[in-house]
């Protein structure tokens, strides 16, 4: 179970940030720097850091990528597709200014495309350079659940050594309807799609798939590792949790987003060393019901939990998963 993107400044606050990576060192477990790249005190704090590489390049100078454990190169996501963003002016404080080296007056723009990167040759090319500047760590490519075969054919051909695969429930915090509702298959399709092809293809153990947008219990967890995923990214459940036990210090009727979104109203009442707490019981309890499913099972290793412990309740889901149907 990993810590999904959600970058410093583009997404949620510095407290929530902080929270986030200190829960990847209570749980040992890895936290992805969302769009804002590498930020120094995440990396202090974090077990694994997860470094995306950004269509803006914010914090994505070489020497910081060499200090990542990981790099993940975001090509989309579920309820963005690829589209790009503009953060005001206004409303940067001068610390995510300095980080995303902008001037006062300047918007942060990220561009819906890599301004490089025009063939499937220049993005090998870059893959390249990437293990060649941090010295061979991982390196992996985040897309929106598409085109799927078509984009593992790519991933292969550029040498990705792990596809995190964001399904169409995957959320993000300026996204628009027309992508979020229209855009990528769910990802229980997705996943199961995309883990069959890379049996045919003959990487599956070669390639790691990772999970990503609207899995939320540690049902939901189990099963995208049933259907082939090797790891799950969580996002939305660790934000509820870093505020459930906060919650009670805003005033009433306030959205609880208030409290950890950049530039929310209440991000100063966040205690983000009690909601890193909250965010590590959460991680541990999921695991912990994990382990007590894998025992009704009568398995003794979540590996070895598959598709054919799984039936579906819909002819059409039985088909796109491959999953037994219930009522055969």
């Amino acid at each position: 179970l990993l810590i999904t993107g959600m970058g410093y400044g583009v997404s949620v606050s510095k407290a929530a940030r902080l929270a986030l990576c200190k829960a990847s060192a209570l749980t040992n477990t890895a936290a992805n720097s969302g769009e804002a790249g590498f930020v120094p005190w995440e990396k202090e704090l974090c077990h694994k850091y997860i470094v995306q590489y950004n269509r803006a390049r914010w914090g994505n100078q070489p020497e910081d990528l060499k200090k990542a454990d990981a790099i993940e190169v975001r090509i989309g996501q579920g309820a963005s597709a690829s589209d790009g963003f503009t953060i005001p002016a206004d409303q940067m404080d001068a610390e995510l200014r300095e980080h995303l080296n902008i001037n006062p007056d300047q918007d942060a723009e990220m561009p819906n495309r890599f301004p490089d990167i025009d063939t499937i040759e220049d993005l090998k090319a870059e893959v390249e350079n990437l293990k060649k500047i941090t010295d061979g760590v991982p390196v992996g490519v985040k897309i929106g659940a598409g085109d799927i075969e078509k984009d593992i054919d790519a991933a292969i051909y550029c040498g990705f050594d792990f596809i995190t695969l964001d399904g169409g429930e995957g959320g993000t915090a300026g996204s628009l309807e027309i992508t979020i509702n229209n855009f990528c298959i769910p990802l229980v399709m997705g996943i199961s799609k995309a883990a069959k092809y890379l049996e045919q293809k003959g990487m599956k153990d070669k390639i790691s798939l990772i999970a990503a947008g609207g899995a939320h219990t540690p049902g939901d967890f189990l099963k995208a590792m049933a259907l082939g995923a090797d790891a799950v990214y969580i996002g939305q459940p660790l934000l509820i949790a870093m505020v459930y036990q906060q919650a009670h210090k805003m005033p009433v009727g306030t959205n609880p987003v208030e409290m950890f979104v950049y530039g929310g109203k209440e991000t100063e009442k966040l205690d983000w060393e009690e909601a890193a707490q909250s965010i590590a019981n959460f991680i541990n309890a999921s695991v912990q019901e994990m382990v007590l499913a894998s025992r009704c099972l009568n398995k003794n290793d979540l590996k070895m939990i598959d598709r054919t412990n799984l039936r579906a309740l819909k002819e059409e889901v039985a088909k796109a998963t491959g999953t037994e149907l219930a009522y055969s």
